[in-house]
């Protein structure tokens, strides 16, 4: 048993020959060629251990060896036919994939693109309306400056009338007073007149003023109405603009998966171009064993010396 044991594991313990075998004749059924790096990478354990089981792989693998099968042409040829049929639909079927992929990221670049431009449109457009808020804005503040000057005016004119109020009461009290003379009472009543006309032209001019704050007024309401508008379009503005970008970055994603798709077609068509060419070396080994195999039908038909019937037996025996 401790015999055993040295034969299958020579070196460091954890690594059995069992394993190692195992993993190279994975190996070969892959189509590859297995080294010591190779195994190493896939098992573990230390390079003299590895080395030692492989050595002793190849060495039985060598013992164990069989001629190789023949093939006739015919089979040859099917074989070789269905290999070319099965590599073509594979490439076929990749080509297909990388088709529709390359589409689908094309697609998605164009909306994209899309999407950037409307974007573009709505920026452009919300800063247009920020413009326009501004100079209303400004014109807000104009109007509110010319009603503050009207309400003056307006102030000044009230005081204007109560003087002339205040006059036109005193000129009475004095026409009562002076009305036994007849010329005093004419002048007074020229300036009673005078007086009755500057009020009458300043109540005019305060109908003026009145009609022109009551305009301002309307202008006010008309401009604080168009700012309201303009913020509530600012607002649906910036919440499109967010929208879209959501969009834009769910697009982003989706190109993302694209190009893994189209990444994955890539490597698919790798592997597929590297069957074709394990293939073709299979066909090579195919070829070569056939030429073998010929050769030694060829010189097992050569004519054989006339034998015993007891060693003719035998021979026939190993012949078999």
């Amino acid at each position: 048993m401790t015999s055993q044991q040295s034969i299958s594991k020579p070196g460091r313990i954890g690594i059995s020959y069992e394993q190692v075998a195992s993993e190279c004749e994975s190996i070969l059924v892959r189509g590859q060629r297995p080294t010591q790096r190779l195994l190493i990478s896939l098992l573990g354990g230390s390079a003299s251990t590895i080395q030692g089981h492989l050595n002793k792989w190849k060495e039985n693998r060598s013992d164990k060896a069989t001629p190789p099968v023949a093939l006739s042409e015919q089979m040859q040829r099917a074989l070789l036919s269905e290999i070319s049929r099965i590599n073509s639909d594979t490439v076929h079927d990749i080509k297909n994939q990388l088709s529709d992929t390359i589409g689908d990221l094309e697609a998605l670049t164009s909306e994209c693109q899309k999407l950037n431009n409307e974007i573009e449109v709505l920026q452009n457009e919300k800063a247009e309306l920020n413009i326009s808020c501004q100079i209303q804005s400004k014109e807000i503040s104009q109007l509110r400056i010319e009603k503050i000057e009207i309400e003056n005016e307006i102030l000044k004119e009230r005081a204007i009338g109560m003087n002339l109020a205040i006059k036109i009461t005193t000129a009475e009290t004095r026409l009562e007073v002076l009305a036994k003379s007849e010329n005093e009472n004419h002048q007074l009543k020229q300036q009673l007149d005078e007086m009755r006309e500057l009020l009458s032209s300043t109540n005019i001019r305060f109908a003026i003023v009145e009609k022109t704050l009551a305009d301002c007024q309307e202008k006010n309401v008309e401009s604080s109405e168009r700012i309201s508008s303009l913020n509530s379009q600012v607002a649906d503005q910036g919440k499109t603009i967010e929208l879209r970008t959501k969009e834009l970055f769910s697009s982003d994603s989706r190109v993302e998966a694209a190009n893994a798709r189209l990444e994955s077609a890539a490597r698919e068509l790798s592997n597929a171009k590297e069957n074709i060419a394990t293939l073709r070396q299979s066909e090579r080994v195919a070829v070569e064993t056939a030429a073998e195999l010929r050769g030694q039908l060829q010189i097992l038909k050569l004519p054989k010396p006339v034998l015993k019937k007891k060693d003719s037996n035998q021979d026939t025996k190993e012949t078999k």
